[in-house]
């Protein structure tokens, strides 16, 4: 029976030339043929139990055979057709199926797609919020980015740094007061390990090996091929600079009067500050004729002519204020900026900075030399920024101490939020506000020293900025990745001339911070993505 009104079903199916199935196959859209035959009425049933079927199980069915109007079925389907015709042929396999608990009639592919719709939506929406809207800074023409762009990749990689740093110092320091490299073939053992682990590329490394060298006194000829090779990072400016030959020829006398006061681990540091102090071309090298040790000579700037004696009241006097700073080893380079930064300034400096602020810092070595300067009346007091010129000659000095310059960074920080500029103008000479970035830049430069010394002129404007970095071979253009201390220049009207001037802070993550003054009639921290506009190219001063 159920045959016979398959047959008819048929039949009058084709008779309407209709395909009855469309790609969803939908049963409730399938025309049905008005007829009251006992065979069409139990044709209805069976199409309709087989919808009840198909709704529990959550497939579309068609039926095995195509011809109903020639009705094209999708690959996809063909279990549910088989499904179909296994219900239509009536076999009892089909049970278990008109049986099975009730599902939404929803098509299984549709269905996976609304199931993977929210994970793929809250990774759109992490996209967009990781590329934030640029903030925009009055006055400027051009969007900068905010300053927590920084990634946790990079604050991971600096982490990762810093312990190893000092990891390196503390094992170096343990090995040398434990007595673990003193002499003999624990010296020789020592060496090549120090030297195999400075061959590696591991920075960590390296740093840990420079150290165990100047510790344990190599000849001097290993410690600078071993430094050499440690402070090798390819940054022009920020490389270790030897000493000159001149100093090289007080090396004895140096060696000879370390030993004298107790430091002759400290060697290195001597030579540093001869060359910081004369290159080793003056009677007076170590430049001490006002240093209390001084009982021969006047004390007063030249007063010594003996440069063996200027060494051996230098020497003395570094081995004072190495003392007062507190210095346990040649990689303490908290206590040795102290120490040097007293040695410019005299022992009163160490005393004053561990009462007030616990220690050196670029800021409270410019707040010092100001107070005394006005304290005596005097336009200036000592150099500002000695600590940083002197380690630039210490072999593991640029090792441990972070790149560029940070004393004029920090007089800059200093400034943040000050508006209208006329306290920078009236110190370049004007009674009145002009276009003030440049003499921003000059006005921190000055509170360093660095324009007494030569490292930068005071300008009033960009452009001749831009000239004296060229002059000296000290320019670098927009592709460049700058150091703190750098000059930024920007060429806000696109014209290709620099029009604007900054201090480069910092580098992250692929974006310049910088310290800028009349930005906005103010002076701002602003920051933009490397190499590219508005910047125009950076200056490299030689600090």
């Amino acid at each position: 029976m159920r045959r016979e009104a398959v047959k008819e079903y048929r039949r009058t199916k084709a008779e309407q030339s209709k395909n009855a199935f469309h790609l969803e196959t939908d049963y409730a859209e399938i025309p049905t043929p008005k007829a009251s035959t006992p065979q069409e009425r139990m044709r209805r049933e069976a199409v309709k139990e087989y919808r009840q079927a198909r709704a529990e199980q959550g497939k579309n069915a068609f039926h095995h055979e195509t011809d109903y109007a020639e009705a094209p079925a999708p690959r996809a389907e063909k279990p549910q057709k088989q499904m179909l015709q296994t219900f239509l042929d009536g076999e009892k396999e089909t049970a278990p199926i008109l049986q099975a608990s009730e599902a939404p009639a929803v098509s299984p592919i549709k269905n996976e797609a609304e199931s993977v719709k929210p994970r793929i939506q809250p990774k759109k929406r992490e996209i967009r919020e990781s590329v934030k809207s640029p903030i925009t800074v009055a006055g400027q023409r051009q969007t900068a980015l905010p300053r927590n762009t920084s990634s946790i990749k990079a604050a991971k990689k600096q982490l990762i740094k810093e312990q190893g740093r000092k990891a390196a110092r503390e094992k170096a320091v343990k090995e040398l007061t434990s007595g673990t490299v003193s002499t003999g073939s624990k010296v020789i053992k020592a060496l090549s390990v120090a030297v195999s682990r400075a061959l590696t590329p591991s920075r960590e490394t390296l740093i840990y090996a420079a150290g165990i060298l100047i510790l344990i006194l190599i000849p001097f000829v290993v410690v600078m091929g071993v430094a050499s090779m440690l402070t090798s990072t390819g940054k022009g400016r920020d490389n270790f600079v030897p000493v000159s030959e001149d100093v090289e020829g007080y090396r004895p006398l140096i060696r000879k009067y370390a030993a004298e006061f107790g430091i002759p681990e400290y060697e290195d540091l001597i030579a540093a500050v001869m060359m910081q102090e004369s290159g080793g071309q003056t009677s007076d090298p170590m430049q001490c004729s006002e240093s209390g040790y001084n009982t021969e000579y006047p004390r007063e700037p030249g007063g010594i002519t003996d440069p063996e004696y200027s060494i051996k009241v230098g020497v003395q006097t570094l081995a004072e204020v190495l003392d007062m700073a507190g210095v346990d080893s040649p990689v303490d380079l908290d206590g040795i900026s102290l120490a040097l930064q007293g040695y410019n300034y005299g022992s009163g400096y160490i005393s004053w900075a561990l009462s007030n602020y616990g220690g050196y810092s670029e800021l409270n070595a410019i707040e010092y030399s100001d107070m005394m300067a006005e304290q005596y009346g005097w336009s200036g007091y000592g150099d500002k920024a000695y600590v940083s010129h002197v380690l630039r000659y210490y072999p593991i000095g640029r090792s441990f101490m972070s790149e560029g310059d940070a004393a004029i960074v920090a007089v800059a920080q200093t400034q943040i939020g000050n508006e209208g500029g006329l306290k920078y103008c009236e110190w370049y000479g004007y009674p009145y506000r002009v276009e003030w970035c440049a003499i921003f830049v000059s006005w921190c430069a000055d509170q360093c020293g660095y324009l007494d010394a030569g490292i930068l002129p005071k300008e009033l404007n960009v452009i001749p900025y831009v000239e004296w970095f060229r002059e000296r071979d000290q320019w670098q253009y927009m592709d460049y990745e700058p150091s703190p201390g750098d000059l930024i220049f920007y060429d806000w009207e696109s014209d290709g001339l620099a029009d604007h001037v900054g201090i480069v802070e910092r580098v992250e993550d692929g974006i310049v911070y910088s310290i800028e003054g009349n930005a906005g009639d103010a002076c701002i921290e602003n920051s933009h993505y490397l190499a590219t506009a508005p910047i125009y190219g950076y200056g490299t001063p030689a600090y």
